[in-house]
């Protein structure tokens, strides 16, 4: 009541929370400081951090690395990931993931089962993947790819399909003949008054004329590079 005089238990009760209330005090003043500390030594955290990044991206940059290009891939990657159907897919996915070791388990059943059909109608399958593997093993060689892309350039496939035209076109024409047509050599000296077998005649020497010229090129690149093989590997 007020106008009272406190009692003892009032005045203990008083002291207590008052007790309290400095030790909390206290801990503030502990924490208070120690962030203090810490806001002392932020700049020279930052600027250690600074640093070693900079450090990082000089690197990059050096081995040729266009960090700016790199991180907005990074972003763009992160946009993506993001998404609600990305990460809808990812959780099925991961769902999904439980079950792989039955998944894997079946299609290995499964491709057994075709290994062994094969085998039992003669085939060696192991002889097959030793032909598949050294065929790759030829297409990608350097020599091939080299000659693979000069035979494939435009010119070189519309040539490929003009002779392919006249081949079905001279086929076609030998299907009609009660027999196959034959010529003496005679006859064959006469055929080269025809304007469109002198035509043909004129190119075939022309190709026999620049395969020579690829010939001499080629072989004096082989007779040098065969000079200098034993030169490397003394």
């Amino acid at each position: 009541m007020t106008g009272e005089t406190p009692t003892p238990a009032d005045l203990q009760g008083i002291a207590a929370a008052l007790d309290r209330l400095n030790e909390r005090m206290g801990r503030l003043e502990d924490q208070v400081s120690i962030l203090r500390e810490m806001s002392a030594q932020a700049p020279a955290v930052a600027s250690t951090v600074v640093d070693a990044i900079d450090g990082h991206v000089a690197a990059l940059q050096a081995r040729g690395i266009d960090v700016d290009e790199r991180l907005a891939a990074g972003l763009r990657l992160l946009e993506q990931l993001t998404e609600p159907s990305t990460l809808a897919g990812l959780e099925n996915a991961m769902s999904m993931a439980g079950q792989a070791p039955g998944f894997v388990s079946m299609v290995a059943d499964t491709v057994d089962g075709i290994a062994a059909r094969i085998q039992e109608s003669g085939i060696d399958i192991d002889s097959r993947l030793r032909s598949t593997l050294e065929l790759g093993e030829i297409m990608t060689a350097e020599a091939t790819v080299d000659g693979l892309t000069r035979v494939l350039q435009p010119g070189a496939v519309s040539i490929v399909g003009m002779l392919g035209g006249a081949l079905v076109s001279c086929f076609e024409e030998c299907m009609t003949l009660p027999a196959p047509r034959r010529y003496t050599p005679l006859k064959a000296l006469r055929m080269l008054g025809d304007h469109d077998v002198q035509t043909g005649l004129a190119f075939l020497i022309n190709v026999a004329r620049f395969f020579g010229q690829e010939m001499k090129t080629r072989h004096a690149a082989e007779v040098a590079r065969r000079r200098t093989e034993p030169a490397l590997s003394r």
